[in-house]
């Protein structure tokens, strides 16, 4: 794992030498549905809980369904700590907090590595797992310049959303991209700021990009199942190997027409597999 932060064990993948609630920040999440089964789910980079609220709504006819912001992201607290063992540590320590017991886990892009890891690294916490178009590898660095072009927006300088739009268009020209991207820009009496942690974010990609490495016995030996688009460039069906050996039940599959955000782009579809995975699980 490339950091000099905290690194999981070689004997048991757990997090150390630290305790996870020693590690850990209070996330915020939002809590939906009364009765069933306990749900988290774990958005992506640059997202928050808000991107998967319709998703939450329908899933809490039946679970109990919680929907968390990752430390730097939403409401959650800010800190200079970004690598897995901490992303991990918070999202056990939320799970302890509202006394959840084993929960089923969905985690997309980033929050499908912080997901993996947890599962990974205490199984005990977690009955199955969703993750959402990632595979637990490194790839490339690809979000860098999308930080750094939000970085460098001169917030002081904004009249309105719609000039922010126009300054990122020439960095980001995917209308939609940015779109997403503007939900996180808020507006106070003293201006424009970013709600997420934008510099921390932008440091931390090499870490985030990459997967940490666990000891060789270490495997999650629950339910997993990998949703992926068949038009993102993650290629998760190119992973199944990797998956395999630290999800040896993980089932794949593969939604046509979707990219990167299936859960956006195909939302009937998407929500149909999580479903099917998610009853059989009950």
């Amino acid at each position: 794992m490339s950091t000099t932060g905290p690194a999981y064990g070689s004997e048991n993948g757990r997090l150390s030498p630290t305790e996870p609630e020693e590690l850990a920040v209070t996330l915020h999440s939002r809590a939906y549905g009364t009765a069933g089964p306990p749900v988290v789910i774990l958005h992506g980079l640059l997202g928050s809980h808000r991107n998967w609220r319709s998703i939450a709504q329908s899933l809490a006819a039946d679970h109990r369904v919680h929907a968390a912001d990752l430390r730097n992201h939403g409401e959650s607290p800010h800190s200079d700590l970004m690598d897995y063992p901490h992303l991990t540590a918070d999202v056990a320590s939320l799970i302890h907090g509202l006394e959840l017991g084993r929960v089923r886990l969905i985690g997309h892009s980033l929050g499908g590595k912080v997901a993996m890891c947890l599962a990974l690294a205490e199984p005990d916490l977690v009955e199955s797992v969703a993750i959402v178009d990632m595979a637990p590898v490194a790839y490339p660095n690809r979000n860098a310049p999308i930080l750094e072009a939000l970085r460098t927006l001169p917030l002081a300088e904004l009249s309105d959303r719609r000039s922010a739009d126009q300054q990122l268009a020439a960095r980001i020209p995917d209308t939609s991209l940015r779109q997403f991207l503007l939900t996180n820009l808020v507006q106070t009496h003293d201006g424009f700021s970013w709600q997420p942690n934008i510099a921390v974010l932008a440091s931390a990609g090499p870490v985030l990009s990459d997967f940490p490495a666990f000891s060789p016995e270490t495997a999650f030996p629950g339910p997993a199942l990998f949703i992926s688009g068949a038009l993102s460039p993650y290629r998760i069906m190119d992973h199944r190997d990797a998956i395999g050996t630290l999800f040896p039940e993980a089932r794949h599959r593969e939604i046509a027409g979707a990219g990167h955000w299936p859960h956006v782009e195909t939302p009937a579809e998407f929500l149909s597999v999580l479903r099917d995975f998610l009853t059989a699980r009950s």
